[in-house]
């Protein structure tokens, strides 16, 4: 466990903030180029949300011969929550729970980067306890 909390107090100092909450999940969707779906952390500040993703090479993907896989690539992203405007934390429907593997609920977030017009949708599925996550979504986005 000293090497967990190591690498989360290096992060916490390189962002120069308190991380409030830290969750296993899978990208499902997004408008950046990479391959979806994909396994990461996706953890959150007083300022941001990120996801990060590191090397994912299977015996699969050795076997490629050379083929560049986008999921071999470490991925770091960042989404500033004031650029965040809209955010829900929701149940997944029925049908999902009979063809998706893991348990846990869906964060939907629209996302409106200030140097571009249109607005991007990012799905995250969690498979973690998200009780931070619940009461800041909660508190920054209900009116």
């Amino acid at each position: 466990m000293a090497e967990v909390d190591n690498y989360w107090n290096e992060k916490e100092k390189s962002l120069r903030q308190r991380i409030k909450g830290k969750y296993l999940c899978r990208y499902l969707s997004g408008s950046i180029n990479i391959t979806f779906p994909r396994w990461g952390i996706l953890f959150f500040t007083q300022s941001s949300l990120y996801f990060e993703s590191y090397r994912n090479e299977n015996w699969l993907s050795i076997l490629s011969f050379g083929k560049k896989n986008k999921n071999t690539e470490e991925v770091f992203l960042e989404w500033p929550w004031p650029e965040i405007i809209e955010a829900k934390l929701l149940t997944k429907p029925s049908w999902w729970k009979l063809i998706s593997i893991p348990r846990g609920r869906i964060l939907d977030i629209e996302y409106k980067h200030e140097s571009k017009r249109t607005i991007e949708k990012n799905i995250f599925l969690l498979t973690d306890n998200l009780e931070e996550l619940e009461i800041f979504i909660k508190e920054r986005f209900t009116q």
